[in-house]
């Protein structure tokens, strides 16, 4: 797990076999284990994938870099997007959701779904990566460039479902949740996604 894009398959991989087996938890330590340092890039990027994995952390949560408060207030206002028992993975996500962003983001392997009484929800992390392939390979704690326009992202619908409405999760500049502009279009529902920097979130319920 020394590559950031194989850690972050198989934290996604773990906490669903986790969930499939009774409920537990995937509880991941940290590298440091002791602490996390401030703006550090390798702390600020597995803290951050703890959270959109649903993973458990033992371990002090980095401070994010474009951000006023922290992952932790981001974490428990949004603990229900993350860590409800009942969130399962989105199978064939990359089929299932399409992201038109002008840089390259990380999404399918954490996408997530989960029934509520006539209703499905999906959780989608978009992870802007590292620009390091392996941990602890980032001397100069270097961040990818931000994405600063807003982008398109397509989904699927679900069969049986002919409604939908979409939001974005973030903690850039604050912890928030924000409406965004979306449209069914037949089998598709077409949202304009907002600009983020390291790290936000789309969720999308869909109704009959």
């Amino acid at each position: 797990m020394n590559r950031w894009e194989d850690a972050w398959y198989f934290m996604n991989l773990k906490r669903a076999i986790a969930r499939k087996h009774g409920g537990g938890v995937y509880q991941l330590f940290s590298p440091h284990r002791d602490g996390a340092g401030h703006f550090c890039h390798d702390d600020i990027y597995f803290t951050m994938m703890s959270i959109a994995s649903g993973s458990h952390y033992v371990g002090a949560y980095a401070p994010p870099p474009y951000s006023e408060e922290s992952m932790g207030a981001f974490a428990t206002r949004f603990s229900e997007f993350f860590w409800s028992d009942k969130l399962r993975p989105i199978e064939a996500a990359e089929e299932v959701i399409f992201v038109d962003a002008p840089a390259d983001l990380w999404y399918a392997e954490g996408a997530t779904q989960e029934d509520l009484p006539g209703k499905r929800r999906y959780v989608v992390p978009l992870l802007n990566p590292p620009v390091a392939e392996r941990l602890r390979r980032n001397k100069s704690n270097e961040l990818p460039p931000p994405i600063e326009e807003s982008f398109d992202i397509e989904v699927a619908m679900p069969e049986g479902f002919a409604k939908a409405e979409a939001w974005m999760l973030s903690w850039e500049p604050r912890v928030h949740s924000k409406r965004v502009k979306s449209k069914v279009e037949g089998e598709t529902l077409r949202v304009r996604f907002p600009p983020l920097k390291l790290f936000s979130v789309l969720v999308v319920e869909f109704a009959k």
